[in-house]
């Protein structure tokens, strides 16, 4: 079994040093409690060594974790009205169930093929099949839904309940320059 060049010059395998990492940034324990818990298991590991991996280690697992973005079956899609340097322009913005931003695209028409091309995106974002899209009943949404999305399952909020996503509007606001 051929390792990865990472663990390379490591005297563990890779599996053990993962554990270890992970034991670190998922329940906040000490070095010093990992090595106890190693030498329950049979494996003698120095705190020293958890320490050297927890650092060099750390940030190449949360990267990879960062890649892998798992989304919802939901979909909440709405869309706001907002001037930018005296235009007005619209923020199409689509939340998933855990209140998770999916995607957010400015436009200045609100029309159907700019619901499609926010479709397009949010499709090509979340890479795996929609169940549910929660919208407002705007008519433009109704035709790029039924072509872009096969299986779907459509509510408007009112049949679904309103989903307050206010404050991630203002969070998004943020980042927009010259909002006026």
């Amino acid at each position: 079994m051929k390792t990865s060049k990472i663990y390379q010059r490591h005297c563990y395998p890779a599996t053990i040093i993962s554990h270890c990492v992970w034991l670190y940034y998922c329940f906040t324990l000490s070095y010093r409690n990992i090595e106890l818990i190693m030498m329950q298991k049979g494996i003698y590991v120095t705190y020293e060594s958890i320490c050297y991996w927890c650092i060099k280690f750390g940030k190449t697992y949360a990267k990879r974790i960062r890649k892998i973005k798992q989304y919802g079956d939901y979909v909440y899609m709405d869309e706001a009205f907002y001037k930018i340097n005296g235009k007005r322009v619209y923020l199409w913005y689509a939340v998933d169930q855990d209140g998770q931003a999916i995607d957010v695209l400015v436009q200045e028409k609100r029309n159907r093929n700019a619901a499609k091309r926010f479709l397009k995106k949010i499709r090509e974002n979340t890479k795996q099949t929609l169940t549910t899209v929660v919208t407002n009943k705007l008519k433009s949404y109704i035709k790029p839904i039924k072509t872009l999305l096969s299986n779907y399952t459509k509510y408007s909020n009112k049949t679904r309940g309103l989903f307050d996503i206010s404050l991630l509007t203002r969070q998004i606001l943020k980042f927009l320059v010259n909002v006026k």
